[in-house]
């Protein structure tokens, strides 16, 4: 019998994890091993709330709403269910993005009408978190509501003066946004217009305040830099963001060593010498970098990274927290990871407990799949889609 993947009726947030990990299995570089996740994800959320790792262009928080602003009105007709009218839509913006000769980004470039995970499906948990969104429920949930009339009941609502669908925006499941193009999806890019940009902007301001997203987007310039702590100096950033990056940084950095000796073991378990000298190099220049903080790793103050960590929206269970701190305690000698047989022993041991008969050091079949390189890349915390969005916004407004 063949597997299947079925969606159920979940919250917005396991929506968008799941999806997330199944994006991961996909990039080999980037994949959580060592079940750091929910360290990663609970940083990810204070600093740059409202993104994800599989967005890909800010105009996507306004096509989304626009997309569904047309279903919600009857454009194209009523007839059918309002899944498949915004899924038709969905589609034609795929083909006029990919024509617009801006492609760059485009969600669905290369699978047209194929593709499964539709850009709705993507910034779903952001529009929300953004404020854009006002149905509180799944996507899933609003298309029921659509089809069972929910739109249309508003609507008469506030043409019939109800004092409970007074204000304009009871009309839709969406904030009052931007007018779209005309003829929308036709003839648009993924470049933002300057009222575009200031309104998510402002959107930013008043939704997330007081976050390092809301920070990088008071900027003149583009973003330059290759992490997110590379601003963790900044004089006009608040003290609370720049301890959360410096935190971040020591992380990643941290357990960046964790992740390289497991494809070491991978590698000598594997008998493949090239695959071992190359990770035997890694690690010394981890250990080079590890020298480079070597005042920052002796004073880091664990009980307040925990601290840190706790106020994000993740659950952090006490089994990662004791490897993520067992593996600290190899830092007073970084150097001699590489053939310490307790480090080696906690990692093997971490891969067993997540992956159980799927432990690739355990399981020779599964070691045939390591494809050379697992979670090998250090953690940034969405850095990379952050700093995408924050700059296609940044130049809307630079070029308004």
């Amino acid at each position: 019998m063949a597997s299947a993947l079925t969606w159920l009726d979940y919250s917005d947030s396991d929506r968008r994890q799941a999806i997330e990990v199944l994006s991961a299995f996909r990039d080999r570089e980037s994949r959580d091993e060592l079940g750091l996740g929910s360290i990663r994800d609970s940083f990810a959320e204070q600093l740059f709330p409202g993104t994800s790792t599989i967005q890909t262009r800010a105009r996507y928080f306004l096509f989304v709403p626009w997309i569904y602003r047309l279903v919600e009105e009857g454009v194209g007709g009523r007839g059918g269910s309002s899944a498949k009218r915004a899924r038709k839509l969905e589609a034609e913006l795929i083909a006029v993005l990919v024509a617009s000769g801006d492609a760059d980004g485009t969600i669905g470039r290369r699978a047209g009408t194929d593709l499964q995970r539709l850009p709705s499906a993507i910034y779903w948990s952001g529009l929300r978190t953004l404020g854009l969104r006002q149905f509180s429920g799944s996507r899933e949930a609003y298309h029921r509501w659509l089809d069972q009339g929910g739109s249309s009941r508003r609507e008469r609502m506030v043409e019939d003066g109800d004092p409970e669908a007074t204000d304009e925006r009871s009309a839709s499941a969406w904030l009052r946004l931007p007018p779209p193009p005309e003829g929308f999806p036709s003839g648009v890019s993924l470049r933002l217009t300057s009222a575009d940009a200031s309104f998510l902007q402002e959107r930013v301001r008043s939704a997330v305040p007081g976050t390092f997203l809301e920070h990088l987007l008071t900027k003149d310039g583009l973003i330059q830099t290759e992490y997110p702590w590379d601003h963790a100096d900044d004089p006009t950033l608040s003290p609370q963001i720049a301890e959360q990056l410096r935190h971040a940084e020591v992380f990643s950095l941290v357990m960046h060593g964790a992740a390289l000796l497991y494809n070491l073991l991978l590698a000598e378990h594997s008998d493949n010498d090239e695959r071992v000298a190359t990770y035997r190099g890694r690690l010394g220049t981890w250990v080079a970098e590890c020298g480079e903080l070597d005042r920052r790793l002796a004073a880091w103050d664990l009980q307040r990274f925990w601290e840190i960590v706790h106020a994000g929206p993740s659950h952090v269970s006490s089994r990662t927290v004791e490897f993520c701190e067992s593996w600290v305690g190899f830092l007073n000698s970084p150097g001699t990871v590489a053939n310490d047989l307790a480090a080696r022993a906690l990692v093997s041991e971490r891969e067993r407990r997540l992956k159980r008969a799927r432990a690739r050091l355990q399981n020779p079949r599964a070691l045939k799949n390591w494809s050379g390189a697992s979670g090998t890349e250090r953690l940034t915390f969405r850095w990379g889609i952050s700093r995408i969005l924050v700059d296609d916004i940044l130049k809307g407004l630079i070029d308004a």
